[in-house]
This record gives C-alpha cells, structure tokens and sequence, in this order.
C-alpha cells in the first residue's frame, strides 16, 4: 500500500512554527510520563496509555499505572487495550480502498450486494435510498442491536458462572436483533449512532470482495505499514491484553474484571466486528490517526469522502458532523477531527488537529469514572505547550 510522501514542511520546523511543545525539546516524554502519572493518580484509574503523534513523524509513548491491579503489573506502552469504536477507523480504511479500487460505491443501494440475503428485506429502511455512505454516517435510521433485550441476554449468557464465554455472535444473528423494527427515522433524515449499521457496512465489504474483513484490513494496511500494536480482535486468546475493569453495575451482567486467570477474555470479544473489534497500543492508533485523519493513508485523495458527513444534533456531541468513522468539529485549536471508544472495561479517545498535522490517544482499562474529556485536556496542554 503506497502512502503519499510526506510534505518537507511537516517536519520541525512546522512543529516550531505551530508552537507544538515538542519542537526542540527533548523532555516531552518526561513531561507526558509525569502528567499521565499525575491524572491517574488523581482520578484513580487503575492505568493508562497516552501517545502522541507529531508532524515530524516522531511518535511519544508513555504509560502509567496499572495493567493488573491483582498481580500489580504495571501498565507499559507495549500492552494492547480494546479500541472500542474506534475500530470503526479500520473499517473506512477499507471501504475508501475498495471505492477507490471500483469494487464499492458509497451511493449505491445496499441491496446491490445484500438485496439477495433472505433477511434482507426485513432490515429497518432496506430501500434504495439505503447506501453504504448513509450506513456509516449513522444517518440510516437503523436502530441499534446494543439496546435490544436479545443481545443483552446473550451477553449474560455468555459471563455468567458456568456459562458460553466461547459462544459466537455472529454479524448477521446480531442485525437479526432488529429485523422488523420500525425505523428511527427516513435514511438521511437523521443521525443515530448504531454499532448495526457498521456490522451491515462490514458485511457489504465481504459481499463485494468475497474476503474476510480482517483479511483485507491486515492486507492492505496493518503489515505493510508495519502496525504491529494494532491487532484484530477475534478471539477470546489475544496475548499482551491489560486486565479492563467494569463498572459492577454494568448491564450486560459482566464480571468487574475482563480477563480469566488464564490471560483470556472471559467473554468472546469477537462479537464487537467491525463496530469496532481492534486491540490497540496507543502509540501505533496515534500513528493510524494521523494517516487516515490527515489523508495520507491512501495514494488517491479520500478526505472528501470520509469528511463528509450527517449533521449531528447538538444534544448528542454538540455541534458538528459524522463523515466515515470520525466526528469533526470545530474546536480551540481549530478544527478537530476524533473518534472515542467504550469497550466494557475500557475507554479510549483518538484526536486529530489537521492544523497542527498532531494526533492525541489515549487508553484507559477502565470504562466508569475515567472523566477522559479531562484527562485530554490537560494533556493537550503539554503536548502544545499551553
């Protein structure tokens, strides 16, 4: 996979210009490291991963705390922690390569590769004006199969004392969970983030390619880029996983820690696909980021396609709009392009400032009580120097 040259002008010298701390400092690791450790400690998060990914190419790694709170291993920047929604990241990669290849189109009807699936018809809005754009813009009025009663039983099913942990959801058994719903609203009418619109986007990727989604996503980007630390989440056995913590309340009857004594999931995390379904190191998701948030990614221009996006209603993340996988916005330091991840036992926050060609991550095994907007803020103090 080519990636554009980067410009001469992105490297230190645009960082000084910029007034991004990092330019001719050496201690930007030391100064992240000790307020990563300070947040933690002052939010009493069990740990923490913080990358950064600066126009020069150089990307920090720091963590802090905690990747065990049982056995007391400390958490490193070489653990991997579940994305959450980011993943959603790794499938518009896809989708923009496949447009760009021919195979897809993001304003032709679904029903051109899935119209033949016996379930199809019953999918809330399965119309013409159902497109793969309209999917992942979250403006398809699907609802979403996260909040039936269905998908929570299964998800008891699989934790509870002498249950599945290896039982399988499959995309298709989870989009059966809102087969003959009414719609939320008219496709392109609206904006409802749903985790289902995703899995249906996932499976027009292997309709089209005839391939598995992982397959591609490793093919075309994760091992010729080199992303070793950003690893498909596809079975219960993923090594080098920190232990996430979950709320005791949580709803889906999960127990308050998400690995077995044994190192493994105590649930099939395969389930999540292409709603999200990536184990990350932040360093190597700050340096996915910057290439597909900053247009690079791919040798053809995509930032028109994965920018363009639904308007989302001011109630939900203010305002802004939702393009492929990423939510833009305008923000102090100018526009902001970012996606957050929930995985139970785990949150994550990915930012983008074009402006400033930076990237931000962070990861945290904790998905209650992490106050992530925060933490962000006042690391991105450090990072630009405020």
């Amino acid at each position: 996979m080519t990636i554009h040259a980067r410009r001469l002008a992105a490297c230190a010298g645009l960082a000084c210009v910029l007034g991004i701390a990092a330019c001719g400092s050496s201690d930007l690791d030391s100064r992240l490291e000790r307020r990563a450790a300070e947040l933690r400690q002052e939010y009493r998060m069990p740990g923490l991963q913080v990358a950064c990914a600066l126009p020069d190419g150089r990307v920090v790694r720091v963590a802090a705390g905690l990747a065990d709170s049982t056995t007391g291993a400390a958490m490193t920047t070489a653990h991997l922690l579940p994305a959450g929604s980011v993943g959603k990241t790794g499938l518009a990669a896809v989708v923009l390569s496949l447009v760009q290849d021919g195979t897809l189109d993001l304003d032709a009807p679904v029903s051109r590769w899935l119209g033949d699936e016996p379930w199809f018809a019953r999918l809330p809005n399965a119309g013409p004006a159902l497109t793969l754009r309209r999917l992942m813009n979250h403006a398809s009025g699907l609802p979403d199969h996260l909040e039936t009663d269905a998908f929570v039983a299964f998800c008891r099913e699989m934790v509870r004392p002498g249950g599945t942990p290896d039982a399988v959801l499959s995309p298709r058994e989870a989009v059966s969970f809102i087969l003959d719903q009414e719609p939320l609203f008219p496709v392109g009418e609206g904006f409802r983030y749903t985790d289902t619109a995703y899995l249906v986007a996932g499976l027009v990727v292997e309709r089209a390619t005839g391939r598995a989604y992982y397959d591609l996503l490793r093919e075309r980007f994760l091992e010729p880029l080199g992303f070793d630390g950003i690893v498909p989440q596809d079975r219960r056995d993923l090594p080098g996983v920190a232990n996430g913590y979950v709320a005791a309340d949580n709803p889906f009857g999960m127990p308050t820690h998400t690995l077995d004594p044994d190192g493994r999931f105590n649930h099939n995390p395969v389930l999540e696909w292409t709603g999200g379904g990536l184990v990350t190191r932040s360093g190597d998701l700050a340096r996915w980021i910057r290439l597909l948030y900053g247009g690079t990614l791919l040798a053809a221009p995509y930032l028109d396609d994965l920018l363009r996006g639904q308007p989302m209603p001011s109630d939900f993340k203010g305002p802004g709009r939702y393009g492929l996988a990423v939510f833009v916005q305008d923000s102090p330091r100018g526009e902001l392009r970012w996606h957050s991840g929930y995985y139970p036992g785990y949150n994550t926050m990915a930012r983008y400032w074009p402006d400033r060609d930076l990237a931000l991550v962070v990861q945290v095994n904790r998905d209650h009580d992490t106050h992530l907007a925060e933490v962000c803020a006042e690391l991105e103090r450090v990072v630009f120097g405020d």
